[in-house]
């Protein structure tokens, strides 16, 4: 496997650093490495429309939303915070230090990741990879016209035009009450209308 230069994560990145911090994200990722590797990998996708077709995975930390039965919960699940989970009730189980658990990877290494396997299909997913469109358009750019990009969300972002027209199809699931997330921050109007209007769109309920 390629090697990726890794930065973990800081939350203290950030602050009024303005222009410099906006040319950052837009050449960096912030990607799950819930077993000190990223998660890039190779498998078969399991839902929407290309049910069942060999597809490479891109699961990008940060999360909107907190679901509470979340099987990713290490996207956001971290110690500090006040959200809660499940899982946080068994003996064994404690909220996931960031700085091990999310990486900070330059755009090109992550393609770099992504070209090791034999596959053109790619799903971009999380956490909520909505919450990082600038940079996972880098990735796109970088990977070419030759790949096919599907990406799945929660509903909750409108994507920015640029990003939407490298979009092959939007898995969208919708959170409900059960996930325990307001109602205000599971259910926006805006968004939800945006991406039924686009042809690409499986929704999954």
């Amino acid at each position: 496997m390629m090697a990726a230069n890794l930065i973990p994560y800081s939350p203290s990145f950030g602050g009024g650093w303005g222009e410099a911090i906006h040319q950052y994200m837009k050449t960096h990722l912030k990607i799950a490495r819930p077993d000190a590797h990223p998660e890039v990998f190779y498998s078969v996708q399991g839902e929407g429309k290309n049910l069942g077709q060999p597809s490479i995975f891109v699961r990008t930390a940060l999360c909107n939303l907190h679901c509470i039965w979340c099987d990713t919960d290490y996207t956001w699940n971290w110690k500090g915070t006040r959200f809660t989970h499940i899982r946080d009730a068994e003996p064994d189980y404690e909220k996931f230090d960031i700085k091990e658990v999310v990486a900070e990877l330059p755009v090109e290494a992550v393609a770099g990741l992504v070209r090791q396997y034999p596959c053109k299909n790619v799903v971009l997913t999380g956490g909520e990879p909505m919450m990082q469109q600038e940079g996972l358009l880098a990735l796109m750019e970088a990977l070419g016209e030759g790949f096919w990009f599907e990406i799945e969300t929660n509903g909750t972002l409108i994507p920015e035009p640029v990003f939407d027209a490298r979009i092959g199809q939007y898995n969208v699931s919708p959170k409900l009450a059960n996930s325990n997330n307001p109602q205000k921050l599971r259910e926006k109007p805006r968004p939800i209308v945006s991406l039924l209007r686009a042809p690409r769109l499986c929704l999954n309920l």
